[in-house]
Parts: structure tokens; sequence; C-alpha cells
């Protein structure tokens, strides 16, 4: 590609150019790191939302709810058991 520029890579701004063209190399470099940045940024994202939309992720956190619920469950029927056998005993 021709024109682009290895990192850490500098390119000289021609005489003709003066200050202008100076700013204007200078900006490519800010311009870079700014592109790197987003980069990152959106792979991150794009990774995050891999895992957590994983079909393998979703069933996993099916099965634990489903643990909870039986878990819940089972609590509410002991509750009830204690409750029937103090009734029944205080008769």
């Amino acid at each position: 590609m021709a024109g682009a520029l290895a990192v850490g890579e500098e390119r000289e701004a021609p005489r003709e150019l003066g200050d202008i063209g100076q700013a204007a190399v200078v900006e490519e470099g800010v311009d870079r790191l700014l592109d790197m940045s987003r980069t990152v940024v959106n792979v991150t994202g794009d990774l995050t939302a891999a895992v957590l939309l994983s079909p393998e992720r979703r069933a996993r956190v099916a099965e634990a709810q489903a643990g909870r619920a039986a878990a819940r469950r089972r609590a509410g029927f002991e509750r009830l058991s204690r409750a029937l056998r103090a009734e029944i005993r205080d008769k």
C-alpha cells in the first residue's frame, strides 16, 4: 500500500509546504492513534457480544435459573411441611 506508514515510522513534510505540511504529518499520526483506539473498542465489543450471546452461555444460564427455581420450590415445600407438622402436633 503506497504511502502507508509502519508504526513508529516518520514521514518528513515536503519543505515547500512549510508549516501546513508539518501540521498534516502530525495530524496523520494522531489520526492513526485514534483509529487504532477505535479498532480496539470495536473488537472488544464484538468479542463481548459473542460471549454473551453464545448458545452455550444461554444454555448454562437457563440451567442455573432452573436450578434456582427448583431450590425455591423445595424450600417452599419444606416450609409448608413444617407448618403442617406443627399444626398437626398442636391439635
